[in-house]
């Protein structure tokens, strides 16, 4: 293998993430406070040329993430020396992942495809009446495909443990934790010729042939019958729609210990 690639165009990525977290510890008569706080950011750009080739089969490829994490947790534990201690707490967690997407098709990608598929494309053009150019055009592709998901969890907890005598322990504890996340898409497409039902073109060609319909839609899944189905491959951005959703749940956890010391 020659293990070489090509590239024509911009290449650039950038990458910067950082984090902070801090700790108090507070003692009062019997217990100890304790407060963890933190924040992580991750932000990351890229601009790639994306056909890996000496063509300028892609425009562009550029890409921006940017993850942020925020964690809070308080405690409470007993600092005394009685039988039985004790601990209760709450944890919070906040995420928003957003990522941004652009692919754009570039100028040679047209006349590349049409002379691959022995004019293929010209052909389909015309058969619509559209004007020479439209299929796989220099900037048509995935305009913009944004992306938004926060994740937001809560947690409770408490914990008791008995120390009966010096080898056996009885620890009873409850957890609640509530989970929701949410996500949302802004995805706008602009790619005619992957919009295509290469199925239902040849249905459509071959009933108006003659063809039955039955004997058209058995014929129209197979490769070997109809010919537009290999050019499923360059069908790179078919239509999509956006998504907008969210789901939540929680859930009341707990254990039960037994623990004895043999030595």
């Amino acid at each position: 293998e020659s293990r070489t690639t090509y590239i024509n165009g911009e290449v650039v990525g950038k990458l910067e993430t950082y984090g902070f977290s801090a700790q108090i510890d507070h003692d009062f008569d019997g217990f100890t406070l304790t407060s963890i706080t933190a924040y992580r950011d991750y932000d990351e750009y890229q601009n790639i040329d994306a056909d890996f080739t000496d063509l300028t089969l892609n425009g562009h490829r550029i890409l921006n993430q940017t993850y942020d994490t925020f964690t809070q947790e308080i405690r409470l534990a007993s600092t005394t020396d009685n039988p039985v201690q004790w601990l209760v707490g709450g944890y919070y967690f906040n995420q928003d992942l957003r990522a941004t997407n652009s692919t754009q098709q570039g100028a040679l990608l047209r006349p590349f495809a049409d002379a691959f598929t022995g004019g293929a494309i010209s052909l389909l053009e015309a058969a619509f009446s559209l004007p020479a150019g439209t299929f796989l055009a220099e900037g048509s592709g995935q305009v913009l495909g944004a992306f938004d998901q926060t994740n937001e969890t809560y947690g409770l907890f408490g914990q008791v443990d008995w120390s009966v005598n010096d080898k056996l322990t009885l620890t009873a504890g409850l957890r609640y934790t509530h989970d929701s996340k949410t996500m949302v898409s802004d995805i706008t497409i602009n790619d005619p010729f992957a919009a295509l039902d290469f199925v239902q073109i040849f249905i459509a060609q071959a009933v108006a042939g003659g063809v039955p319909l039955a004997v058209a839609e058995q014929l129209s899944t197979n490769p070997d019958t109809n010919p537009y189905l290999g050019l499923g491959a360059l069908q790179f951005f078919p239509p999509a729609g956006n998504v907008s959703g969210d789901q939540s749940d929680g859930a009341l956890t707990g254990t039960l210990k037994v623990s004895y010391d043999v030595s």
